[in-house]
């Protein structure tokens, strides 16, 4: 409405109301880095406004004092008729900032690769299509791997980053909107409209008639002096990355320290940031003005000079941090409407030179207990990590994870144990169901700390039938099947327990000094052990760096060695061969085959008191009697001959030819 009655008053209502309707009082509070608050009244000759037409819409109100104008614009978010007043009904709403209506939304969302200006700007512009905002940031932010919005309004996100960046907000308004502001430095602050300068008059001043401050408290409270943030990084674990920060506040007392862990930080670089907006924000807090003021061009994120103070160091430049503005109509109906408005302000205030910052208020996201999610990785893959054993996951309250490498930032696996190159490892697969939690139940500090199974990522054993089983079983991959696997198995019910190794291809074991194997126990069995190799089997016994590569192999009862087809070879390259055979016989049978007994020296063959010698020139044959029977015909050749006896000497036969 802006034409017509509500032209000629100089306070207007501009939105949804027609002319019958005229402003009667506001009060507005308003901070930095808060919501504003604008409580309306307004008089109508009609009895019927509806409620439903008005709530969520857009309204103006349009003030005048000193010749000059403000509006307060906002969005009607309650709306009540009270009661009657005169000729008029009386009528009560409240107007709220669009940053408001962000308080009514909830999400879960990981944000990745973007600094808190940029998810801010995702926030406002992308997702919920406000665009009533106004860069005025100065500083550069850190690109964040992984931030996550967990169960908080889009308000409550927003607001926490800007807390923690150092980052605040206030509100210029306008007949069609009211824009938010975004600054994050003192110098971003622009003087108040018109004459900047506002005198101070004491209460009872006669010439206090024109705007001016009446009320000027100067008021000091004590803060901390030290400031201290630590924070540790895996990727760095030997970094010491604490830092400190002394306030510029001075008072007998500034010795006291603010400690706090952690500090949400991975580079001193970032943690001295950190610290800064701390210290600033209680700088800020420290010593502060308390003002009233009949005026209404006091808001804060203007700048303005006070005057005239009986106390000329008093007489500087102020940033208005906060206030409470009331203006109480000076017309209600057309006969008045030259009547000037009463316009009074309680403001809070902070020398220009005196960075502000924002009260961390805003709480942040604790997950109290673990969660579950799947793994998941590059499409094609079956195992997806890093160097240091890292994998990602799909939360399922993340509604726009797409279950791939982008899903979630990088976690780490708790595994049994740990060391410097040693420990164990069992990395998570794709698919499998893992076990979340949360360092101090921060939502971006995610931490895999068990696995689960489910209906599709079923157990190894049949259960409840193999309740006594426990081991562990793995899968080949990629590709591999239920058939594919490594076991170690432990089976635990009573007589039949068992303990089963299974290797899909290769077995290597490596003992560096000693190995024990016993099969059987007197309090058990007596013990079997079969060995069953279907191809080739190679042992080795000592090095060559070694001195003592012996074996000793003892066998209580039978030993039996089968060669079904092939070559047995024994060689001693260096040694000894001795076979002793304490109580029994030995037998050598070769139905058909040769036997060759190769010596470089001598072979000698000994019972008792006889002997056969074998050497590289001659054999001789050493007994008491040494008997040749040959069943058809015997035969001695050589180039020369001898036959001699001692004492008698008989040739026997049916004739002895003597050539």
């Amino acid at each position: 409405m802006s034409s017509g009655v509500n032209a000629q008053r100089i306070n207007k209502i501009h939105g949804v109301f027609d002319e019958s309707t005229i402003f009667r009082k506001l009060v507005a509070e308003e901070h930095l880095g808060r919501l504003f608050s604008i409580q309306v009244e307004v008089l109508s000759t009609k009895s019927d406004i509806s409620p439903y037409l008005t709530i969520g819409k857009s309204v103006a109100i349009e003030v005048a004092n000193w010749g000059e104008s403000r509006f307060f614009h906002g969005i009607i978010s309650h709306f009540e008729l009270v009661g009657e007043i005169g000729s008029y009904f009386l009528y009560k709403f409240e107007l709220k900032p669009w940053f408001w209506l962000l308080t009514h939304t909830s999400d879960c969302r990981i944000h990745q690769q973007l600094d808190p200006s940029k998810i801010i700007e995702y926030v406002f512009r992308t997702k919920n299509g406000l665009t009533d905002y106004q860069s005025k940031l100065t500083k550069t932010y850190k690109v964040r791997d992984y931030c996550v919005q967990y169960r908080e309004s889009d308000f409550q996100f927003a607001s926490r980053l800007m807390e923690q960046e150092g980052i605040y907000y206030y509100f210029d308004h306008s007949q069609s909107d009211h824009k938010m502001i975004l600054v994050d430095n003192v110098s971003s602050h622009a003087k108040i409209s018109g004459t900047p300068t506002i005198p101070f008059r004491p209460p009872n001043n006669a010439e206090a008639a024109d705007e001016h401050i009446y009320v000027w408290k100067h008021r000091l409270v004590i803060q901390p002096g030290k400031f201290v943030y630590r924070d540790f990084d895996y990727i760095k674990p030997n970094v010491n990355l604490e830092v400190r920060l002394n306030g510029e506040q001075s008072h007998p007392h500034s010795s006291f320290e603010h400690f706090d862990y952690p500090g949400l930080y991975s580079e001193t670089a970032d943690g001295t940031n950190y610290v800064r907006v701390l210290s600033e924000l209680h700088g800020s807090q420290f010593a502060q003005i308390q003002g009233v003021a009949k005026s209404w061009r006091l808001r804060p994120g203007y700048v303005f000079q006070l005057s005239e103070h009986p106390s000329n160091s008093e007489n500087e430049l102020y940033l208005i941090i906060s206030s409470r503005t009331t203006i109480t109509s000076g017309e209600i109906d057309q006969a008045r409407q030259d009547s000037d408005n009463e316009s009074i302000v309680e403001f809070v205030a902070i020398k220009k030179t005196q960075q502000f910052r924002t009260p961390v208020t805003t709480p942040r996201p604790i997950i109290a207990g673990p969660q579950t999610a799947k793994v998941v990785g590059k499409n094609g893959e079956e195992i997806w990590t890093d160097n240091l054993g890292r994998v990602k996951v799909q939360f399922p309250w993340d509604r726009e994870g797409t279950s791939n490498e982008n899903s979630s930032c990088w976690i780490r696996v708790a595994q049994i144990w740990s060391g410097k190159s040693w420990g164990a490892m069992f990395i998570p697969r794709i698919g499998q169901e893992v076990v979340v939690e949360f360092l101090e139940g921060d939502p971006d500090r995610p931490l895999i700390t068990g696995r689960v199974y489910n209906t599709d990522q079923v157990v190894p054993y049949a259960l409840p039938d193999q309740a006594a089983t426990s081991g562990i079983k793995t899968r080949s991959t990629p590709s591999g099947t239920a058939e594919t696997y490594n076991e170690l198995r432990f089976v635990d019910k009573k007589d039949e327990e068992l303990v089963y190794f299974h290797a899909e291809k290769d077995f290597e074991r490596v003992v560096e000094n000693n190995d024990s194997l016993k099969v059987g126990f007197i309090k058990k069995d007596k013990g079997d052990q079969t060995v069953d190799v279907f191809n080739n089997q190679t042992i080795h016994v000592g090095t060559q760096e070694s001195s003592d590569g012996s074996q000793t192999i003892e066998i209580w009862k039978d030993q039996k060695e089968t060669i079904k087809t092939g070559d047995r070879t024994t060689k001693i390259e260096q040694g000894n061969d001795s076979l002793t055979i304490s109580a029994g016989n030995q037998s050598i049978s070769i139905p058909s085959g040769t036997c060759t007994i190769d010596a470089g020296q001598k072979i000698t063959l000994q019972v008792g008191g006889s002997s056969i010698v074998i050497d590289g020139s001659s054999i001789t044959l050493k007994s008491t009697n040494i008997k040749i029977e040959a069943g058809l015909s015997a035969e001695m050749t050589s180039t020369t001959g001898k036959v001699e006896a001692s004492a008698t000497l008989d040739l026997k036969g049916g004739v002895i030819n003597i050539n």
